[in-house]
């Protein structure tokens, strides 16, 4: 027999390790092998197949004679006439010859006295094979003496695969090319499914915080994720490549239960996507239906009444597998350091895949989400600092201050491959966010009394609704000496929202002493008896985008990434205090030009312009629009693989630039001017990898330098709020290998700093610099995973984020404890 050996566990993202079984395995169609390539080196004979795609099946193994046979299934060799054939190419090795036949590739390695050895192993361009001269094992007369014949023992084919895979691939999702991260004109930044494992990842401000230059901004109190990154606020949130529109400041926080990983491009994208601001997108990329079945049940526990059972199910449908299914779904109960609050939240994602034949594949999939949780706007600044109160006071309305929003996603995806070279990518997309909203909103503090003035706050309705449509062709083919793979879109959104909001006086409250009121208190409503109406809106933003890419490739060193795309946008808004309705319609012209070096296969050095454009909501003293905001960035980097491709450094350094900002008009203070100008600059470094066999790490640096360059109600020079001017992460992990006593159980530790930042434009107070400490103990085998995390270790007190205004202020986590028992059956 031939033993397999392999190093696998659940949950391994999309970069060719295969076991993990939670990644993009979708084999049914033909994986292109474009390269074959056999050397000799001291290791023994290494053969390289590399594949466009990045990712190939593992192969079945047999031995016949003094040969070894590897066939692997659903592929296609594009190498050759069909036939490659090396003789001779070590001692104790006779022959190797590669040959296709139908989908399935055959390496036959035939050995002068017995079968060769051979150890496999998945790398990011597809598979590496080193072949060494196998060992006759002893006569069958030591074995089994009544038989005389002569006996073999066959060679061990080892597979090789790490359980930490914290390197993560590009998955073509946000840039649209299946590159490798080394090929990108662009930072990428990649979290994996390990990381979010390892470090008990339950939120997404938890996975990011491991990216470079990405903080968390003004969360609406806590009721949505919106981040800073590289200085400028964003809320581009995509799922597998697709936003859920211009008006995210309304949708939940994203749910990461079902995520494969989560990847981070840095700067301006509309080249791609349209409208988005300069600071970069935030793609999270989910788990797809598997062909093999794997049945995960993982509850958690945590401090503060934290408590999450969740189920990941995924199998085929049928008997051949052309059908497939996956389900996540999980019920989060919580309470939280801040006092009198309660947090519910359940998830249900189901997702079906069919090969309707061996070029086409359908995808239909579906999320919902229901999130019920206080609407806190947290704790106020003092002086020119924090309140001396703690942190775990709330100075709203504990009894009835919530947010509970319920939303629909559904997609529907259909990949179709014409020719090796050309292939058609066809995506429709709905999403739909009802959101209800009862609170206090706090206004002005008088710090000699300690009295906070509030406001009650009612918003409901407040639907969206967004409809996205978009087909992608991608081919490959060459003029001359030139190969091309370029990519054509087209794209249709339509946006819609309905929001009417009310507004009326409520009693203040002392932030030292304070006494919330009780339920007689409470107005049921707010209505036109007892308040006033501050919006009463239906907005629509219809937009059509054509764009075109073009990555050419001049010789295995030079490449040079082309981008245009054509925007036009109609918006729509009807006003129903004054029935009266606007509307906006602009075209916009978004280039990206990207240069890539590669002096060897392990180093490249990138340089990119890249730039965005967002629509602005304000009027001129005219009545007028304003002209979008409008972004541009330069950026010069450096790749480098280390270890022999395990570990991946980056260092980056960027200018973006952000004219037609909205500042105060000087004729008219109640009409807004668009001449504002802001800038940030700033270095990069990331790394993440394996360092040894079981030892992991991801880590991250930065420098911005982010102000104000022109302004007529801020001082030009003034930092931008939420953004340190240094920052920096480190996690690792260590996991005992096979052979030692300790095999399966594994430790990790991490360093988060962020440095001080600026609360208010006005400089009236700052947000002190913190440090976080986390810890992970845990112990698994091939069906389990047990761990404890141990988060704020230090238990530091900090402010994670400030809102628009001094009285808004987020306050972090303290010390928690996390427990957790994956099961895989």
């Amino acid at each position: 027999m031939v033993s397999v050996l392999h190093r696998f566990s659940q949950g391994v993202g999309a970069t060719g390790l295969w076991i993990s079984l939670a990644c993009n395995t979708a084999w049914a169609q033909e994986i292109p092998i474009t390269d074959i390539r056999i050397e000799t080196t001291a290791a023994g004979v290494q053969i390289q197949l590399e594949t466009s795609d990045g990712v190939l099946p593992p192969p079945s193994s047999s031995t016949s004679g003094e040969s070894t046979i590897l066939e692997i299934s659903g592929v296609d060799l594009q190498v050759g006439d069909g036939s490659i054939v090396e003789t001779d190419p070590a001692e104790g090795i006779s022959s190797i010859s590669v040959t296709a036949a139908e989908d399935t590739v055959q390496i036959q390695i035939i050995g002068i006295l017995s079968p060769p050895q051979v150890s496999v192993s998945p790398t990011a361009a597809g598979l590496t094979l080193i072949v060494t001269e196998g060992e006759p094992a002893a006569q069958a007369s030591d074995l089994a003496p009544e038989t005389g014949d002569d006996i073999f023992v066959l060679p061990e084919i080892e597979v090789v695969g790490e359980r930490e895979v914290y390197r993560g691939v590009n998955s073509g999702s946000v840039t649209r090319f299946q590159t490798d991260i080394l090929d990108s004109p662009q930072t990428v930044q990649v979290v994996p499914r390990q990381v979010l494992e390892d470090q008990g990842v339950v939120d997404l401000p938890s996975a990011v915080r491991n990216v470079s230059g990405v903080f968390v901004a003004n969360t609406s109190a806590g009721t949505t994720d919106n981040f800073n990154i590289r200085g400028f606020e964003s809320n581009n949130i995509l799922r597998d490549g697709f936003r859920d529109g211009i008006f995210t400041e309304r949708s939940a926080p994203q749910e990461v239960a079902n995520l494969e990983q989560v990847e981070v491009l840095k700067g301006p994208a509309s080249v791609l996507l349209g409208q988005v601001e300069p600071a970069g997108v935030i793609n999270l990329v989910t788990e797809q239906p598997l062909a093999t079945p794997q049945y995960t049940i993982d509850p958690k526990i945590g401090g503060f009444g934290f408590t999450q059972p969740s189920i990941d199910f995924t199998g085929p449908l049928t008997e051949s597998g052309n059908v497939r299914y996956r389900l996540n779904a999980l019920r989060l109960r919580s309470q939280s350091f801040r006092q009198l609050t309660e947090i519910t939240r359940d998830f249900v994602a189901p997702s079906i895949a069919w090969d309707l034949g061996d070029n086409t594949t359908l995808t239909l999939d579906g999320e919902y989400l229901f999130d019920s949780r206080p609407f806190d706007r947290g704790v106020v600044a003092f002086g020119t600092g924090i309140a001396d109160i703690p942190f775990s006071r709330r100075l709203d309305e504990p009894l009835f201050s919530r947010s509970e929003i319920t939303e629909f996603r559904l997609r529907y995806g259909l990949e179709h491959e014409f020719s090796p070279n050309w292939s058609l990518s066809n995506g429709l997309r709905f999403f739909s966010t009802d959101r209800s909203r009862f609170n206090v909103n706090p206004n002005f503090l008088d710090e000699e009394t300690g009295n906070l003035t509030r406001t009650f706050f009612q918003s409901d309705p407040e639907d969206i609704e967004v409809y996205t449509a978009r087909n992608d062709v991608v081919g490959n083919f060459s003029t001359g000496f030139i190969d091309h793979e370029v990519l054509l879109g087209v794209e249709f959104s339509r946006q819609s929202r309905t929001i009417q909001t009310r507004v009326a006086a409520a009693p203040s409250i002392n932030i030292f002493d304070p006494v919330y009121l009780t339920e007689a208190d409470l107005p049921d409503r707010l209505d036109d008896t007892n308040s006033v109406p501050v919006n009463d809106n239906i907005a629509q933003v219809e937009t059509f985008g054509l764009y075109f890419q073009d990555r050419l490739t001049f010789s295995e060193q030079l490449t040079l990434q082309l981008g245009a795309r054509q925007d036009w946008s109609t918006s729509i808004n009807n006003d129903g205090r004054s029935n009266e309705t606007s509307q906006e319609t602009f075209t916009q012209f978004s280039p990206f030009v990207g240069l890539v070096y590669q002096p060897s296969d392990s180093t490249s050095y990138y340089a990119s312009f890249s730039t965005s454009f967002a629509p602005n909501v304000f009027i001129t003293n005219e009545g007028e629009f304003l002209e979008p905001e409008e972004g541009e960035q330069f950026e010069i980097g450096l790749r480098q693989e280390l270890l022999d491709g395990s570990l991946l450094a980056t260092l980056a350094l960027y200018e973006i630039t952000k004219q037609n900002v909205p500042t105060v008009d000087p004729i008219n203070p109640a009409a807004q001017t668009a001449i504002g100008e802001q800038r940030s600059r700033g270095i990069e470094f990331d790394l993440r990898g394996e360092l040894a066999p079981g030892w992991n790490i991801i880590a991250s640096y930065t420098n911005i330098d982010a102000i104000v360059v022109e302004d007529n109600a801020i001082a030009s020079g003034s930092r931008l709020i939420n953004v340190p001017r240094n920052s920096g992460s480190i996690w690792t992990t260590y996991e005992f290998q096979e052979g030692s006593t300790l095999e399966g159980f594994g430790f990790g530790a991490g360093l988060f700093i962020v440095g001080d930042r600026r609360g208010d434009f006005d400089a009236t107070y700052r947000l002190d610099a913190y440090e976080i400490i986390d810890a992970v103990l845990f112990y698994r085998n091939d069906n389990m995973r047990i761990a404890l995390n141990f988060n704020n270790i230090n238990d530091v007190r900090y402010i994670e984020s400030a809102g628009s205004n001094r009285t808004n202020l987020s306050p972090g986590e303290p010390f928690t404890v996390l427990g957790s028992i994956d099961y895989t059956f």
